[in-house]
C-alpha cells in the first residue's frame, strides 16, 4: 500500500481527529442525548419505568438528581424504544459522568472493532494495512466525533451492522440475525437490513432476525411493561419522524422543508409543506428501491458486494424524514467499500472514486459548528449550503451506483478468503 498516502491520513487523522475529539468531549453539551438512556434506565431499575416517556418538570427534576446533566445544565427527555433503556441498565449502576466516560471510551472501540471487522474477509497481507487506512479515514470523519459529543449510541450500531455483515459473509445466520435484531430495537431504521437480505435471497437470515427481535422484546418484558412499546409506537416515534428545517437535519425530508417550508433558518423558495413532505416520502422511497435493486444484482460472493451493502446504508440516510448529522457515522460503510476498491484494483475507477472523496471531505469538513451554519446568509440561494451534507450523501449514493454499474460489466473481483 502507498506508504504516502497512509502518512497523510495519519496526519489528518491526529490533527483533525484530536481536534474535533477535544471540541466533542468538552463541548458544553457533551452527553447530551446520553441524558435520556440514563435517565431511562434509571427508572426502570427503581420500578418506575412508566415514567420513561415523561416530559413534565418531573422528569427533568429526577435527571438533575441524578446528575443526569450535561455541563450547560440540559438534559434529554426519552425518545428510543424502551429496549434501549433494557439493554443500556448497566451504564445506570455507575455514576453518571463516570458512565458517560465509560459510554463513550466503549463507543471509540466499536467503531474500530466495526472497521476491523469490515476488512476480515481480506488475506493477512492486505488485512492490515487496509485495517490500519480504514481506522484512519473513520476517526477523521466529523461525524464520528459529533455523535460523541451528543452522547449518541450510533457507534454501537457501526459494529452491529459490521458484526452482521461479518456473520453473513460467513453464512452463519443466527448470529447475523440476532445483530440485526439488535440494532433494530435501538433504533427502527436499521430493520432496513431485513429487506436487504430478503431481496439477497438469505431467508434463513431473515427468519433469525425476526424471531430474534421477538425473543429479545419478549426478555425486555421482564422490566418494561409491554405499555411503554405501544406509548413509543403511537406517540413518540410518529413525533420523532416528523422532521423538519432544524439545518442538522440532513436527509431528502430536511432539504425539503427548508425550501419548501417557511423556516427560521433559512428563506424558502415556496410554502408547500404536504408537498414537501409526499416528495420526501415518495422520493425518499425511490431511492431506497433503487439501492436495494441494485444490491440484490450483486452476488453476496463478488468483491463488490459491500459496495451494495453500504449503499444501502447511504439510500437509507437520504430517505428518512429525520437525519441528524450524527447518523452519517453509517456512511462509513461506503466509504470504506470505496477505500476497499481505491487502494485493491489494479485499474480504480477514478470518477466513482474521486466522487467518493469529495462526498467524505464535505461531511468531514464543512460546517462543522452549528455556529458556522448560524453565519451563513439567510438567502434562498444559501439553501445548497444549508443542505451541502444531505447533497454530498447523494453524490456517494450516486457514486456507488457508479461503481456498481460498472462492476457489472466486467468480471467481477475474487473476494479474498
Amino acid at each position: 500500500m502507498n506508504r504516502t498516502l497512509l502518512m497523510a491520513l495519519f496526519g489528518l487523522c491526529f490533527s483533525w481527529g484530536t481536534f474535533n475529539l477535544g471540541r466533542a468531549v468538552g463541548g458544553p453539551k457533551f452527553g447530551l442525548d446520553f441524558t435520556q438512556y440514563y435517565v431511562a434506565s434509571r427508572l426502570i431499575l427503581e420500578g418506575k419505568g412508566n415514567e420513561i416517556y415523561g416530559s413534565n418538570s418531573s422528569y427533568h427534576a429526577r435527571a438533575a438528581a441524578y446528575g443526569a446533566v450535561t455541563e450547560a445544565g440540559e438534559s434529554m427527555t426519552n425518545a428510543y424504544p424502551p429496549f434501549a433503556a433494557f439493554l443500556l441498565l448497566p451504564f445506570a449502576l455507575l455514576p453518571f459522568r463516570f458512565s458517560l466516560v465509560l459510554f463513550t471510551i466503549l463507543g471509540l472501540v466499536a467503531s474500530a472493532v466495526g472497521v476491523r471487522l469490515f476488512f476480515a474477509d481480506e488475506d493477512q497481507i492486505s488485512r492490515g494495512s487496509l485495517t490500519l487506512a480504514g481506522l484512519l479515514v473513520t476517526f477523521s470523519f466529523f461525524p464520528v466525533y459529533y455523535s460523541i459529543y451528543m452522547g449518541q449510541m450510533n457507534a454501537l450500531l457501526f459494529l452491529l451492522a459490521a458484526m452482521a455483515l461479518h456473520a453473513a459473509r460467513r453464512d452463519r445466520a443466527w448470529p447475523c440475525g440476532l445483530f440485526i435484531a439488535l440494532a433494530t430495537l435501538l433504533k427502527i431504521f436499521p430493520a432496513v437490513l431485513i429487506a436487504y437480505f430478503a431481496v439477497k435471497r438469505k431467508p434463513r437470515i431473515v427468519v433469525a432476525t425476526l424471531v430474534s427481535i421477538v425473543v429479545l422484546t419478549v426478555m425486555s418484558f421482564t422490566v418494561c411493561d409491554a405499555s411503554l412499546y405501544r406509548t413509543y409506537f403511537t406517540t413518540v416515534l410518529p413525533h420523532q419522524t416528523q422532521g423538519g428545517a432544524f439545518y442538522r437535519n440532513q436527509g431528502l425530508g430536511g432539504a425539503l422543508a427548508r425550501l419548501m417550508t417557511n423556516n427560521a433558518y433559512v428563506h424558502a423558495a415556496t410554502n408547500q409543506p404536504i408537498l414537501a413532505h409526499w416528495l420526501g416520502f415518495c422520493g425518499g422511497a425511490l431511492l431506497l428501491i433503487g439501492a436495494l435493486f441494485v444490491a440484490a444484482r450483486v452476488e453476496s460472493t463478488s468483491a463488490m458486494s459491500d459496495m451494495g451493502f453500504g449503499l444501502v446504508w447511504v439510500a437509507t440516510l437520504l430517505a428518512l424524514p429525520t437525519c441528524w448529522e450524527h447518523y452519517a457515522g453509517m456512511l462509513l460503510f461506503g466509504y470504506l467499500a470505496f477505500l476497499r476498491r481505491a487502494l485493491k484494483d489494479h485499474t480504480p475507477r477514478s470518477v466513482p472514486i474521486f466522487l467518493a472523496s469529495f462526498s467524505y471531505c464535505v461531511w468531514t469538513f464543512l460546517l462543522t459548528a452549528g455556529t458556522d451554519y448560524e453565519w451563513l446568509p439567510r438567502s434562498v440561494w444559501f439553501q445548497p449550503v444549508f443542505s451541502a451534507k444531505f447533497l454530498a450523501a447523494g453524490v456517494l449514493y450516486f457514486a456507488c451506483m457508479s461503481m456498481l454499474r460498472l462492476a457489472a460489466r466486467e468480471e467481477p473481483l475474487p473476494r479474498a478468503v
